[in-house]
């Protein structure tokens, strides 16, 4: 599988802003300084992730490029907890957004999720087991876990 890596993805033309070396990425992991993984590669990547510091996104595409999933990870206790978790189905062959489902979390169990289905939205409300939330946060060029797109919130 390709890996490459640049400072920052530009989502409007799907396509990197600054592509830097495997040494720069290891560097910028270690000091903590912004950097985007692109597994598949610039040209038809499958996965990007953003690591920020304390912050971590992980963007799921599908064949046409279109960023169907995204999960957004914050550290906490050296660990990270996934806050936020968006779901795009999109028209056939087109950018359209046709339904969206967002989640957010919270370590004690909240959870929000709000659907967007053809501009009625609706929004639930419950608690549920957070297990399946936490991952630890990856050493430089370890990604595959946070890359697990089925993540699954149990009550």
């Amino acid at each position: 599988m390709i890996t490459e890596f640049c400072e920052k993805w530009f989502f409007a033309k799907n396509q990197p802003l600054k592509p830097v070396s495997k040494e720069d990425a290891r560097n910028r992991h270690s000091q903590g300084i912004n950097y985007c993984v692109v597994i598949g590669g610039f040209k038809s990547p499958t996965n990007l992730i953003s690591l920020a510091g304390e912050w971590v996104s992980v963007h799921f595409f599908d064949t046409l490029g279109r960023a169907y999933l995204n999960y957004d990870f914050i550290k906490n206790d050296g660990r990270l907890f996934l806050t936020f978790a968006a779901f795009r189905e999109y028209e056939e062959e087109s950018t359209a957004i046709l339904r969206s489902v967002t989640f957010s979390f919270s370590v004690d169990g909240s959870v929000v999720m709000s659907v967007d289905d053809q501009n009625e939205v609706s929004e639930i409300e419950t608690k549920a087991s957070m297990e399946p939330n936490w991952a630890d946060y990856p050493a430089f060029g370890e990604y595959g876990s946070l890359c697990d797109e089925n993540r699954i919130v149990t009550s």
